[in-house]
């Protein structure tokens, strides 16, 4: 597994990890802020997940692509 967390208050709400990276992120419906998806989220903190290593590609490229940096991957 390799922890991930969103810096949300520093989110533009662009989708890029959306689009790249479905499985593990999504834009809330209330606020539309990235989180990670329920089945990866740690403690269902919304900004908080562990992916697994098969992920792990998907994940990275999402975190490149933020135009913010706000994933961090690691």
């Amino acid at each position: 597994m390799t922890k991930v967390l969103i810096e949300r208050d520093g989110c533009i709400s662009c989708g890029s990890c959306e689009d790249i990276c479905p499985e593990f992120f999504q834009l809330s419906p209330s606020d539309t802020l990235s989180t990670v998806t329920p089945p990866y989220r740690v403690h269902d903190h919304i900004d908080e997940g562990d992916a697994p290593l098969e992920m792990r590609e998907c994940v990275d490229d999402a975190a490149e692509a933020c135009p913010v940096q706000v994933i961090h991957v690691g």
